[in-house]
C-alpha cells in the first residue's frame, strides 16, 4: 500500500511481513486493516476538521479543546495501527544481535505530549537480504507515521494560535458590534431599495403626466396662436370699419352740409317762385283789365265810328295787351 504526504514531497509503502507461524490470509486481512487505519489517519491530515477554518472563528467554537480531543484520537488511532501491523517473525539464527532501528529513527516527542508507543520488533536474526530489507521499510514507516503526528501536532498548535488570534482579534476591532452595524445598514439599504422603487415608479407616473401636459400645451399653444391670429385679424377688420365710419361720418357731415345748401337753395328757389307767381298775377290781373279795358274802347269806338288812327292806335294796343309776361316780368312772343 502506498501513503501520499499533504506536501506530495514524500511517500511510503506497507508492505506487511508475515510471521512465520500464521497463514498468509491471516496476514494479510490483518495488514488490510492496518492500511484501511493509517488511510483514514492520513486522510484526516490531509483534508483536516470541516470546522476549523472561518466558520469555527466565526462561531467561537472552543477549538482548543476540539484540538486536545482531535489530537489524542489521531494519536490513539495512529498506536492502534501500528500495534495491529503484523510483525515479522523468524526464527532465531545464530547471527549478530538485531540494532534497535526504530528507536534509532523514531525521534523522542515533545515533553509534554503523548507518546506514541513504538512496538519494537522481536529479535530476529536476518537469514538473507529479503528480511534486512523487511526491517527496513517496517523502521521507515514507523519514522514516517511519527513524523506525520509531529507535523499534524504542528498544524493543530498554528490551528490554535490563529484561532486565540481570531477571536483576539475579534474582541478588539469589535466584529459584533460591526456586525450589527452592517445588520442594520442592510436593513436600511432594503428600506432604501423599497422607497427608491417607489420613487421611480412615483418618477414614471409624473413623466407619463408630464409628457401628457406637454402634448396638452402644444395643443393649447397651437390653439392660443389661431386665438391670437384671429384676433389680430379682428383688430385690422375693427380698424378698417373705424376708418370706414370716419369716413362716412365725414361723407355725412359733407352731405349734410350740401343737403342744408340744397334746402337753402330750394327756400330760396320757393321764395323766387313765389314771388314770380305773384307777379304773374299781378301781370294777369293787369291784363285781364286791360284787356277789359280795351273791350271797352272798342265797344265806345264801334258806336262812335272811329277814325283810321283812332283804328291803328286801338290795333297796337291789342297787340300790346295779348303779348304773354313771364313769371320774372319779361315778354314772351307768342
Amino acid at each position: 500500500m502506498l501513503f501520499r504526504g499533504k506536501d506530495k514531497n514524500w511517500s511510503f509503502g506497507i508492505m506487511p511481513d508475515r510471521p512465520t507461524g500464521g497463514s498468509a490470509g491471516d496476514d494479510d486481512a490483518q495488514g488490510g486493516a492496518a492500511s484501511r487505519k493509517l488511510n483514514s489517519i492520513l486522510a484526516d491530515l490531509d483534508a483536516g476538521d470541516p470546522r476549523s477554518g472561518q466558520e469555527r472563528r466565526m462561531e467561537n467554537i472552543p477549538v482548543e479543546e476540539e484540538r486536545r480531543s482531535g489530537s489524542d484520537r489521531r494519536e490513539s488511532e495512529a498506536t492502534e495501527a501500528v500495534a495491529a501491523a503484523p510483525v515479522a517473525t523468524v526464527t532465531p539464527l545464530p547471527t549478530p544481535a538485531p540494532q534497535p532501528v526504530a528507536a534509532a529513527v523514531a525521534p523522542p516527542d515533545p515533553p509534554g505530549r503523548p507518546q506514541l508507543t513504538v512496538v519494537p520488533p522481536p529479535e530476529i536474526t536476518p537469514t538473507s537480504d529479503e528480511f534486512a530489507e523487511a526491517q527496513r521499510r517496517a523502521a521507515e514507516h514507523r519514522a514516517a507515521i511519527q513524523a506525520m503526528l509531529d507535523n499534524a501536532r504542528a498544524v493543530e498548535e498554528r490551528l490554535a494560535a490563529e484561532a486565540a488570534e481570531a477571536r483576539s482579534a475579534r474582541e478588539k476591532l469589535g466584529v459584533d458590534a460591526k456586525l450589527a452595524v452592517v445588520s442594520s445598514l442592510l436593513d436600511e439599504e432594503k428600506k432604501a431599495a423599497v422607497a427608491a422603487r417607489e420613487i421611480a415608479q412615483r418618477t414614471g407616473r409624473l413623466a407619463a403626466e408630464h409628457a401628457k401636459a406637454t402634448e396638452d400645451s402644444v395643443v393649447l399653444h397651437a390653439a392660443m396662436d389661431a386665438a391670437n391670429a384671429l384676433v389680430e385679424d379682428l383688430k385690422r377688420k375693427l380698424d378698417d370699419a373705424r376708418r370706414a365710419f370716419t369716413e362716412s361720418e365725414a361723407r355725412l357731415a359733407e352731405g349734410e352740409q350740401r343737403l342744408d345748401r340744397a334746402a337753402e337753395a330750394l327756400n330760396a328757389t320757393k321764395a323766387e317762385a313765389a314771388e314770380a307767381a305773384r307777379r304773374f298775377t299781378e301781370c294777369r290781373a293787369a291784363r285781364e283789365a286791360a284787356e277789359a279795358d280795351a273791350r271797352a274802347a272798342q265797344e265806345r269806338a264801334k258806336s262812335i265810328g272811329p277814325s283810321s288812327s283812332a283804328l291803328e292806335v286801338l290795333k297796337s294796343l291789342e297787340s300790346v295787351v295779348r303779348t304773354p309776361v313771364s313769371p320774372n316780368g319779361a315778354a314772351v312772343n307768342e
